[in-house]
């Protein structure tokens, strides 16, 4: 690190960000309802590894339902209620985001 200082801020700039994550994270399990915490993965997905609104999830539901601090049914529950609204695709693997302003919507009011 002392001998490589772009190394170094680098090195604090993911450290940062991983924090960050880590805390936001937090906040949401703590203080959102169910269909806000699996928008939020929703949209971490789409946006962090996805990079796409369209993608072949790698999860199982019961995977995303253990992220979310809840139970498969109630993944299973809400990605049905987004697909009757139009707001999210769920078929099988493939997920789709609809309409990303009411999926943030959800994930703000969570």
């Amino acid at each position: 690190m002392m001998e490589n200082s772009k190394f170094s801020i680098m090195l604090f700039q993911v450290a940062t960000e991983m924090f960050k994550t880590a805390v936001l994270n937090f906040i949401s399990l703590a203080h959102k309802q169910k269909e806000g915490r699996i928008a939020d993965i929703i949209l971490y997905l789409a946006a962090n590894v996805y990079s796409s609104n369209s993608f072949l999830l790698s999860l199982t539901r019961k995977e995303l339902a253990e992220f979310a601090g809840c139970s498969t049914e109630n993944v299973i529950m809400a990605l049905s209620k987004w697909q009757t609204e139009n707001i999210v695709l769920a078929e099988g693997k493939v997920i789709e985001i609809k309409d990303v302003e009411k999926l943030k919507y959800i994930s703000k009011i969570g």
